[in-house]
């Protein structure tokens, strides 16, 4: 509540939320346009990517807002005058699915069409560099495929509270913020407040869903879903194949089926394994070969990706075909793909690299409780002090990157922090091979301390079990070396 204060009478009075509907005030062009010109209002640092999007494969739907976060997730943003009686919370969740597929050249192109739409001259290409510069990660290359959720409106009702606290229990990042207007000596003023999650209570908040989501993956068996789940996403005249696919591959001696997401994978247990996989999430079954497989013309649907075959199982002729391709007992194990979510080659080799990374992290070392990679450059790593990260990525020239990421949401105090820890050179270096690289970042919020060797995602698979046994060795030694460190620092 807002309150009036009088400095000489030394009285308060109280001033009482009035409602939009009241005062006249629309969501598309009054709400709207505040938030455009000034997205704190929703609580945090926001780069306004468009508004008011219509342009959805096969609906007329439309968003309100969509934005990009300080981190390089894609943000959308629902605004209702007010949420009782309304649906919100499923836009939005529509919304998200929809945008899931985009790519950075998707919102640089959309970001540059908004700009132009307000008056400012711009191109693509600058819209895509201003992108990059919001975005506080330094390595930052490609958009995930789980945008946030903000809901704003004056109210929301118990159910819509509920639904969004039981889906965040499932990982997905979805906030309300509450927007109150009043007149206040003639002017208006808005209240923004967020209540959920509260901000005193986030970071316990977000570690309390994390927790929960791994107990109930463990309920589950230890997957994310099950294959029979996936399976129904699948057009039903095709699932007859699927399950007999999935069950020619899984009977084969010594092969482990895995499921992660929408992939399921089957592979020998032994280390000179091939590796397949089946993506039941689109409208057909898409299975990845390597490149020496050979593939009779006009047999199958197929696309290649730097040499690896995919190919659309749709019919029982392509089913058998399949069959007969994988019976062939490859010598090297095949770790690349491409998603029928229309992700990259090179996402889906990021992916396929940071699995096995974040998986020996996990179970051999106890260093995340992380589970599943993304089709990134990069992958952060709680370190559990609230601020500070620590991170895996390839850089863009051609070099591979361990480092512990400062950012406690201020720039002086990140770089104050980054010269306390200077202090102490001598005796972190001694903890690595590699010299470590003290950066302040001075056109960035953050600052970080890293370690690097020379990488491309593009190297052979030897090469890359290198790179990634590497990378294993300097986040455990940068745990090791600056956990203590900072925890002096901040405690």
């Amino acid at each position: 509540m807002l309150f009036l204060v009088d400095p000489t009478a030394k009285t308060a009075s109280p001033v009482e939320p009035e409602r939009f509907s009241d005062l006249g005030f629309r969501e598309r062009y009054d709400i709207q346009e505040w938030i455009l010109a000034a997205p704190q209002i929703l609580g945090e640092e926001l780069l306004i990517v468009t508004s008011e999007f219509d342009q959805f494969d096969r609906t007329s739907e439309r968003l309100d807002v969509l934005a990009l976060d300080r981190r390089g997730k894609l943000v959308v943003v629902e605004l209702k005058r007010s949420a009782v009686g309304t649906m919100a919370d499923l836009q939005a969740l529509r919304y998200a699915a929809y945008c899931s597929t985009m790519s950075l050249d998707d919102i640089a192109e959309l970001h540059a069409g908004h700009l132009r739409g307000r008056g400012e001259e711009t191109t693509t290409e600058d819209a895509r560099e201003a992108i990059l510069e919001f975005v506080d990660h330094t390595e930052f290359e490609e958009l995930d495929d789980k945008p946030r959720i903000i809901l704003a409106a004056e109210e929301f009702p118990p159910e819509i509270m509920a639904t969004v606290l039981w889906l965040r229990t499932f990982g997905v990042e979805m906030s309300c913020v509450r927007l109150r207007p009043h007149r206040v000596v003639g002017n208006l003023v808005v209240d923004s407040a967020l209540l959920i999650p509260l901000p005193e209570a986030e970071d316990f908040l977000i570690r309390r869903e994390r927790k929960d989501s791994e107990q109930n993956t463990r309920g589950r068996g230890g997957e994310v879903t099950t294959v029979d789940e996936m399976l129904r996403l699948v057009p039903a005249q095709l699932r007859p194949l699927a399950r007999d696919l999935r069950d020619w591959l899984a009977a084969r001696a010594g092969v482990k089926e895995t499921i992660w997401r929408g992939w399921v994978g089957y592979r020998y247990e032994s280390d000179r394994a091939w590796l397949t996989w089946l993506d039941l999430r689109k409208g057909d079954v898409r299975v990845v070969l390597p490149p020496e497989a050979e593939i009779e013309p006009g047999s199958v649907a197929r696309t290649v990706h730097n040499g690896w075959k995919e190919i659309r199982v749709r019919d029982e002729e392509s089913a058998e075909e399949v069959k007969r391709l994988l019976s062939i007992d490859y010598p090297t194990r095949h770790v690349t793909l491409t998603g029928a979510d229309g992700s990259s080659s090179k996402g889906q080799a990021y992916l396929a690299f940071y699995q096995p990374l974040i998986d020996e992290l996990r179970e051999k070392h106890k260093f995340t409780n992380a589970r599943v990679a993304q089709p990134a450059n990069w992958y952060t790593f709680s370190s559990g002090i609230r601020g500070i990260t620590y991170v895996a990525n390839f850089t863009g020239d051609g070099r591979v990157r361990a480092e512990c990421y400062i950012d406690v949401g201020d720039k002086d105090e990140n770089k104050r922090l980054l010269e306390r820890l200077a202090e102490r050179k001598t005796e972190l270096q001694s903890k690595f091979e590699e010299p470590l690289s003290w950066e302040r970042l001075d056109d960035k919020r953050a600052s970080r301390v890293a370690v690097y060797r020379p990488g491309r995602i593009e190297q052979t698979q030897e090469e890359l079990d290198t790179i990634r046994a590497w990378l294993v060795s300097r986040l455990l030694k940068l745990r090791e070396a600056f956990g203590p460190a900072v925890s002096t620092l901040l405690h």
